[in-house]
């Protein structure tokens, strides 16, 4: 009787690939309106005395980054 080799060999892997989620959208630069409230704003002068005056309320224009989505 011959001896023949015995050839083991492990099972194969599963290889499980999940794709990984692309971001679709962009920024976009939105501008609004905020009003900013009125307030005294202090001037020293050059004798050394302060003069307290009103600057009134008024809208300012912000811009912000937004993310928008498809």
């Amino acid at each position: 009787m011959q001896n023949t080799p015995v050839v083991v060999t492990p099972p194969a892997q599963t290889v499980v690939v999940t794709p990984t989620p692309v971001a679709t959208g962009h920024y976009e630069t939105r501008v609004q309106n905020v009003w900013v409230e009125g307030r005294y704003i202090d001037q020293a002068t050059p004798q050394g005395s302060v003069i307290r005056t009103w600057q009134p309320g008024h809208y300012e224009q912000q811009s912000t980054q937004v993310w928008v989505s498809p």
